[in-house]
């Protein structure tokens, strides 16, 4: 087998279990689905580095045997989880993001999604204070997985997390 002069062979590399992505002038990125989110009360988990950290956090699953983790991020200020470095608590390892987790804050989302244009933009607010009736604190957990353990993913152009601490 020859390979003609005016032959070019691409190789495209993607993640194991994100979809790849179309790239563009308007870069396009995977990121976690805002358009899912769950409210519930923090509590015990039988994962180590799994907890409910006051203010804004990222969530996923560490690379090496860490598990479930979450990485606390802190609060007054803007977080973007295409351009984060979120190190799992345990190892150190950068974790791939599916889930932000908000407990004792506020968080104002802004969002693009792929095919939209910049006036498009759109913008989501959520407020997380207080307690349950057992005296655990309340979180809102952005993102997540599915009913069969899949990661939910969306196509961004634009994804930004604004949190204030109260």
């Amino acid at each position: 087998f020859t390979t003609p002069s005016n032959f070019t062979t691409t190789l495209l590399l993607f993640s194991p279990t994100k979809p790849p992505s179309i790239m563009a002038n308007d870069c396009v990125f995977v990121s976690l689905d805002v358009t899912e989110s769950y409210n519930g009360s923090c509590g015990k988990n039988k994962w180590k580095y799994y907890i409910g950290h006051s203010g804004f956090s990222y969530g996923g699953m560490c690379p090496n045997n860490c598990g479930k983790v979450t990485v606390s991020m802190g609060t007054n200020d803007t977080f973007r989880p295409n351009e984060d470095d979120v190190p799992c608590p345990g190892c150190g390892e950068e974790i791939e993001i599916e889930e932000a987790i908000l407990v004792d804050c506020s968080c104002t989302v802004k969002y693009r999604f792929q095919y939209q244009s910049k006036k498009d933009l759109q913008t989501e607010y959520h407020k997380v204070h207080g307690k349950d009736a057992n005296g655990h604190k309340k979180y809102k957990r952005i993102g997540g997985r599915d009913q069969y353990g899949r990661i939910k993913w969306r196509n961004y152009h634009e994804l930004r997390f604004i949190a204030k601490s109260k």
